[in-house]
């Protein structure tokens, strides 16, 4: 693991004619506009600007005894890791009527109004999924004096001490991924001046700065409608759908409450429990092609890690061996309209696995973006490349960073 700082931002990256165009307060596409300058941070585009912010966070070493908000499974998982770094844990905060005055993995566990009037230790959030709106908690914590720790300050300094925890979607050390330094900010600012309005760079800059310099507060707030926001033009009908990702079909099920008409649509979903729930939930009359596959670059096996949910994903430790095929070849003459992925971090892999048949039916294309730190700028180079000519947008539909979706429409 690499110390905090030895690798810096270069202070010296420059502002992209587009970007300098921006304005502070952008039009709200998910939910609440967000007013940059009245938060402080950097103007949106000011890629110097963002990297010095950056550099000047204190290199911080985890506090020495804390509570975890949360006692679900991230939060007690977060607890496991924060002991083994020698982190005294004081106990939980939960909502849980079940949890409270009991306790969880030995500590106690307390109720969020009780807390609110015990002595001011630090509280770190153990909170990281798609459903809550952790905004008010942080609000009200800071309010009552408490030093609250996100999960992205919680990584970065579990990064600065070389702790070697596993990324957890985008929460990483460093914030960029894994990729070089030099080349993921050079990609980064590429996407940024590809995106084809205001509202994507709004949601792409609160979400960079949220991960950089840890002010979640700035991510956009979650648009309904994923896969088919308001805010973005109707998908012309009707729909010829591929849906890589499609779970227990419930964008399926979103699009026919709608009123969105859908033509032919091809289903995969490795997952069999998903599966399973998706061919027994298809919408009356849909004319649909529902197949038991991962979805990659080409025809193989690789392992998957199911648990039952939404997040069953390509893992080299998974308990199941999935067949995956590259779209290209399964639906070499489909004619899709629309291309939805949702994949659990194979998005690019399948991209590539459907370059002919993007580049042969210009199809639309609604893409995950959020599963890897990369993913917030690869996702939309690649779209870009394999669609030049189709405008790039972005979107967040759900909390905390989830289900922020790459947007590729065909002009017109």
């Amino acid at each position: 693991m690499i110390a905090l700082n030895s690798l810096k931002l270069p202070n010296t990256l420059s502002t992209s004619p587009l970007a300098a165009r921006a304005t502070m307060g952008l039009e709200a596409s998910s939910g609440d506009a967000i007013d940059f300058s009245a938060a402080g941070v950097p103007p949106v585009g000011d890629w110097a600007a963002l990297a010095m912010a950056h550099n000047g966070l204190a290199a911080e070493a985890l506090p020495a005894q804390a509570y975890v908000w949360g006692a679900g499974g991230f939060g007690r998982s977060l607890a496991t890791r924060l002991r083994a770094a020698g982190v005294l844990i004081l106990g939980f905060i939960d909502r849980s009527p079940e949890l409270r005055h009991g306790t969880v993995q030995g500590a106690p566990c307390f109720a969020p109004e009780e807390f609110l009037g015990f002595e001011r230790k630090p509280v770190l959030i153990g909170v990281h999924n798609f459903a809550a709106d952790l905004r008010a908690i942080y609000a009200s914590l800071r309010a009552a004096g408490f030093d609250v720790w996100n999960p992205s300050r919680v990584w970065r300094a579990a990064g600065a001490q070389n702790l070697g925890w596993p990324d957890a979607f985008w929460l990483n050390f460093p914030f960029w991924g894994h990729e070089e330094l030099p080349v993921a900010l050079d990609r980064a600012r590429q996407a940024f001046e590809l995106l084809g309005d205001q509202a994507s760079q709004s949601v792409f800059w609160g979400e960079l700065c949220a991960r950089a310099l840890g002010m979640e507060h700035l991510r956009a707030a979650s648009e309904p409608g994923q896969y088919a926001p308001k805010s973005l033009p109707r998908w012309p009908e009707p729909v010829r759908l591929i849906d890589a990702g499609a779970f227990n079909g419930d964008t399926l099920r979103f699009f026919a409450k709608e009123g969105i008409r859908m033509g032919q649509v091809a289903c995969f979903e490795p997952d069999l429990g998903n599966f399973a729930a998706l061919a027994s939930t298809l919408p009356e009359g849909l004319d649909a092609i529902c197949l038991p596959l991962g979805v990659s670059d080409t025809a193989k096996t690789l392992r998957f890690r199911f648990d039952g949910a939404a997040s069953s994903r390509q893992s080299e430790g998974g308990e199941a061996i999935v067949q995956c095929v590259g779209l290209d070849q399964a639906l070499p003459k489909f004619a899709p309209t629309l291309v939805k992925m949702d994949i659990e971090g194979a998005e690019l892999d399948a991209l590539n696995g459907a370059r002919a048949l993007i580049a042969e039916f210009q199809p639309a294309l609604a893409v995950s973006a959020y599963h890897t730190p990369d993913h917030l700028w690869n996702v939309l180079l690649l779209l870009h490349e394999l669609a030049p000519d189709h405008t790039l947008h972005l979107r967040a539909h759900a909390h905390n960073g989830f289900d922020t979706v790459a947007y590729a429409l065909p002009r017109g």
